[in-house]
């Protein structure tokens, strides 16, 4: 008997699921189903919502203080539609007091004309004043990359000082140009303006996100949120 009448014999006889299951747990179908799923596996651990980009933030991108037992701090606010998170400091014996100083932080997705999103990150730290650190990130087929200076002005003391005089000329005033310049910014929750203040209560000005890149605004005098 040939090789497709005794292969019609089989499949006759009732044999054509085993010949199936022997075909499917043969080393060479087992590499093609591996290699189809590395394929696949790209799309799907794509970052989408502020949560992803979040979890994939890198530690370096976060000051987070030596020695203490979390590696990140913990969420307190998870906003997915709107793309916006904050955080708190971890309790005291989580942390061994190493987080004493860190007042938080918030991520913020800021969505782009072209596709994607910019990561914007601002940590705040309070020792005698509070102070803002904030970066604005991108995250490309596993990768991040610092884009702050491409999508955000340069933003000097002197400027700063200006906004100041600016905002409450009768209380700035006499401020010495070589002062040191403590900013705090707040991201929006909704919107698209981060606004700058000068101790946590006068507004300096805002930053709006046009879809490529952010617009410094100024304020007039005795602005505050």
């Amino acid at each position: 008997m040939s090789f497709f009448g005794k292969a019609k014999q089989r499949i006759n006889g009732g044999q054509l699921p085993i010949i199936l299951l022997l075909i499917a747990l043969s080393p060479l179908s087992i590499v093609a189903r591996e290699r189809f799923a590395v394929n696949q596996s790209p799309a799907a651990t794509e970052p989408s919502t502020v949560l992803d980009f979040y979890k994939l933030l890198p530690s370096k991108y976060l000051n987070v203080p030596r020695g203490v037992k979390t590696r990140m701090p913990r969420t307190d606010v998870t906003d997915i539609a709107n793309g916006y998170l904050s955080l708190v400091a971890p309790s005291y014996s989580e942390g061994d007091g190493a987080w004493e100083s860190w007042a938080g932080a918030e991520v913020v997705l800021f969505k782009k004309k072209s596709g994607g999103y910019i990561v914007g990150v601002a940590q705040t730290e309070t020792v005698t004043v509070s102070t803002t650190n904030l970066i604005f990130l991108e995250y490309n087929a596993g990768s991040w990359r610092d884009v702050t200076k491409s999508v955000s002005p340069r933003i000097t003391e002197k400027m700063i000082l200006a906004a100041l005089r600016r905002a409450d000329p009768g209380e700035f005033k006499n401020l010495l140009d070589n002062s040191p310049m403590f900013v705090t910014y707040d991201l929006p929750r909704v919107g698209r303006s981060i606004v700058a203040k000068w101790d946590g209560n006068t507004t300096l000005f805002k930053l709006n996100w046009n879809g490529a890149r952010f617009e410094m605004e100024q304020v007039v005098a005795g602005a505050s949120r």
